[in-house]
């Protein structure tokens, strides 16, 4: 998000917070993970027969993206991300969220785990793209592997891919 939106950790907060709320917006399978009754953790999911963003959705993300001054970082970024997505229709896993006080406790483990045990029970591949080198690891235990690294607006990307495995 620094490479996208800029060193303001405001600006960061408030723009990076719109456009992920557009994006599980736009997503159909968004899971929320709770204890106790206050969300801990959220992770979004796409099949490979979703459509895309709907028209509200592409104009709300639209005009969030021109009022910053973004349009052609943005589209650079949509670029790359498109280049290096492994190819295929796969299930996609991201964003994966864990409130920061929370981070390290096993909340984001086990919403991976959960989602693989979907997309197992379908016999189905999956993909994610993460730009935290301790994320790769996480995620090649849950069977991820990375099938590309790429800068992404100068970041260093790994777009992982997880075969399908038989559900039980």
């Amino acid at each position: 998000m620094v490479a996208l939106l800029g060193d303001d950790p405001a600006r960061r907060v408030r723009i990076g917070t719109e456009m992920q709320f557009i994006r599980l917006l736009a997503m159909k399978n968004a899971v929320v993970a709770t204890r106790e009754g206050e969300l801990v953790g959220v992770y979004g999911q796409e099949t490979p027969t979703d459509s895309p963003m709907s028209p509200e959705l592409q104009q709300r993300m639209g005009r969030l993206v021109s009022e910053a001054g973004l349009a052609s970082r943005f589209q650079e970024m949509l670029v790359g991300f498109s280049a290096n997505t492994p190819p295929g229709p796969k299930w996609k896993l991201g964003p994966v969220g864990v409130g920061v006080a929370l981070q390290g406790g096993g909340i984001g483990s086990q919403m991976i785990q959960h989602f693989c045990e979907q997309v197992d029970a379908l016999g189905a591949s999956s993909s994610l793209d993460t730009d935290q080198p301790h994320l790769v690891r996480l995620y090649q235990r849950f069977g991820f592997e990375v099938a590309a690294e790429a800068p992404v607006l100068g970041v260093p990307f790994w777009f992982m891919a997880r075969p399908a495995k038989k559900g039980d």
